[in-house]
């Protein structure tokens, strides 16, 4: 009888009530990727990004940043809270002693000790694990720990894209707000030459006007443009966790100086979009989801708990460790009547599984729809880019050749100063479109899985 009760007892601690756990079908068509090519989930950033004082920025934001501090601390209360679920599962042992001193009516003394010494050692509250109610708890916790670790790398990941775009958006406004200059210098000249025009009767009043206004927006543009500025080093300064300004890039950093390994990025959106680590904290959750059911499940089955102590007691100190003593409490709680409280824990765990497969679905078609529109936005972008550097160099020409022709009396000073206008114009449009397509790469990198962190 012994035997089948032992045995019983281990045929029960390892069963497990949990549902079996299967990953949802993804309703997205994913094409196969070509494994010759790797995937961006195994590619660093340090790799990735080629420019040196970028990666030195983007290196000072990882040690110091906020949001990243915050998830590590996160990620700490995550393994902390799967250590306590590993330590329900052993023995609890506490030792004491204790001394008990009472003041009785003579008649009470031969029946009451007054004095009363102990030393004992005690298992208080072991539960035997007969339904795996503790493993499937453990189990959540070691998941939500796991997704935690994942949601470290996605905001990593969202910092190193937000920081690159931060330093892109501060170069290229320091080299417009140069160009503004420019433009309000040649703009004020303009302004000058028309208005000696218009006084010497060669141009209207509407020419003057019209002068006058391109004046006065090119010296708003460059307002602006000292602000923009001012706001990007701000910016950066706090994504850097840091007001020391002689950490920001320096003023001679062009925008077309900083390049990233662009070949790394040429395959499509596949399965390997999977381990983007949003999808897989997505899923961690949900497996933590799953062994929680497993969990409200075993509260309807009896649970068994031992308790006891061995010690020493005596009515003398010095006679303390001559008689030993002890004590064996089994108790076993078998639900009867709980006011429907476990079935209402296991419907909301059923629930909150649920949740966690919506979860799980929406974040894979979000993955999918943003690296969808991210590989669309890079051929558009690549396009205009194309086409702004076609337009910047003949702008360029027309402007040599304007020069070239004042030079021969066939245009005006004001005919040159145009030109070089446009082409100042042309470039600013140039510079961004630059600027857009590095970012455009920054969000597939990031959107196929940001690489290893």
């Amino acid at each position: 009888m012994r035997i089948f009760l032992v045995l019983l007892l281990l045929v029960c601690a390892s069963c497990s009530l949990e549902p079996k756990y299967s990953a949802p079908k993804i309703q997205v068509e994913l094409a196969e990727i070509d494994k010759s090519k790797g995937r961006v989930s195994e590619i660093a950033w340090q790799e990735f990004f080629k420019h040196y004082d970028l990666k030195r920025v983007v290196d000072i934001a990882l040690k110091n940043n906020r949001d990243l501090k915050i998830a590590d601390l996160n990620m700490d209360v995550a393994q902390k809270n799967h250590a306590i679920r590993v330590s329900d599962l052993l023995p609890n042992i506490n030792g004491g002693a204790s001394y008990s001193s009472r003041n009785l009516p003579s008649s009470f003394s031969r029946f009451t000790a007054s004095k009363q010494y102990s030393v004992n050692v005690a298992v208080l509250s072991y539960e035997l694990d007969l339904f795996n109610r503790l493993g499937s708890l453990k189990r959540s916790a070691l998941e939500e720990y796991l997704a935690s670790k994942e949601a470290r790398k996605t905001i990593k990941i969202a910092l190193v894209s937000e920081v690159v775009e931060a330093y892109l958006n501060l170069v290229l406004d320091r080299e417009l707000l140069k160009i503004s200059k420019a433009s309000s210098y040649l703009q004020g000249q303009r302004y000058d030459l028309v208005r000696k025009r218009y006084k010497a009767g060669a141009a209207s009043i509407n020419d003057e006007l019209k002068a006058r206004v391109d004046r006065e927006n090119t010296k708003i543009d460059y307002e602006d443009y000292k602000n923009r500025v001012l706001e990007d080093e701000n910016k950066l300064l706090n994504l850097m966790a840091s007001y020391d300004r002689k950490l920001l890039p320096a003023d001679n950093i062009r925008i077309l100086s900083i390049k990233a390994r662009e070949k790394m990025l040429n395959f499509v959106a596949s399965k390997a979009l999977l381990q983007r680590p949003d999808i897989i904290q997505a899923e961690h959750k949900l497996k933590s989801s799953n062994a929680l059911i497993g969990a409200a499940r075993a509260s309807f089955f009896p649970s068994i708990t031992l308790s006891g102590d061995y010690g020493y007691t005596s009515l003398d100190l010095d006679n303390l460790l001559d008689s030993s003593s002890w004590n064996f409490m089994p108790q076993i709680n078998v639900p009867i009547f709980t006011g429907g409280k476990n079935q209402a824990m296991l419907d909301i765990a059923k629930l909150r599984k649920k949740v966690e497969i919506v979860n799980y679905e929406q974040i894979i078609q979000n993955a999918f729809e943003e690296t969808s529109n991210a590989l669309g936005l890079r051929k558009t972008i690549a396009f205009q880019t194309k086409s702004f550097a076609n337009i910047l160099k003949s702008k360029s020409s027309l402007y040599k050749i304007s020069k070239r022709n004042k030079r021969y009396g066939f245009v005006s000073k004001i005919d040159v100063l145009e030109a070089r206008l446009d082409y100042l114009a042309s470039k600013r449009l140039y510079l961004r479109s630059e600027k857009d397509y590095f970012v455009s790469l920054v969000n597939i990198y990031k959107s196929l899985g940001g690489g290893t962190i």
